[in-house]
């Protein structure tokens, strides 16, 4: 039991600022061609997975986001792999909708995440908005469906305009939240 206690009161300051940091470098990388971004992506993601892992004895949240982390991963990953395998018959079609479905859980995992860092900031009073992270989701699912819509239509620029404002928000309200732990931690 005091284990438990020990692992809800643990510092997350460290944590979460690699995960911010991950998502600049993943933004940064974005401008960039395909084969960096896709390495750079994998790498990242790995690191994020790690991050978000040792922050899921922190709260319930954290390890929901975790275990649905992991899931999506392998569900987008495999799927995709067999898919590859299968190329030219009606189960890389089948494996292309389970990819695609490990897309919407790797969503799921986002909610979580953002949810427990609403959640973790009323724990522990950080002096930060209520509800302010979960924008950060709500941002990305919102700014998915409009950057999708707009490709198809064919305004790629402005479905890469969208994207870059998105994203720099999200880090922004990231940032901001650090600010709030990091004082926190300081303080305590």
């Amino acid at each position: 039991m005091e284990e438990n206690l020990e692992g809800i009161q643990r510092p997350v300051y460290r944590n979460l600022r690699i995960i911010w940091q991950v998502q600049v470098i993943g933004f940064v990388f974005s401008f960039f061609d395909n084969i960096l971004v896709t390495v750079a992506g994998i790498v990242l993601l790995i690191v994020r997975i790690v991050q978000v892992r040792a922050l899921a004895d922190v709260s319930d949240g954290m390890a929901r986001a975790y275990r649905v982390l992991i899931t999506g991963l392998a569900l987008t990953v495999g799927c995709s792999l067999l898919g590859l395998l299968a190329f030219g018959s009606i189960l890389s079609v089948i494996f292309a909708l389970a990819a695609l479905a490990g897309a919407i859980v790797l969503l799921v995992a986002d909610y979580y995440f953002y949810f427990g860092l609403d959640d973790l900031a009323a724990l522990r009073g950080y002096a930060y908005p209520q509800g302010r992270i979960k924008r950060c989701f709500w941002l990305s699912l919102i700014g998915g469906v409009v950057v999708g819509i707009t490709e198809q239509l064919g305004a790629a620029w402005f479905a890469e305009a969208c994207n870059i404002v998105i994203t720099v928000i999200t880090l922004v309200l990231l940032w901001q939240y650090l600010e709030a732990v990091k004082q926190a931690e300081q303080n305590a």
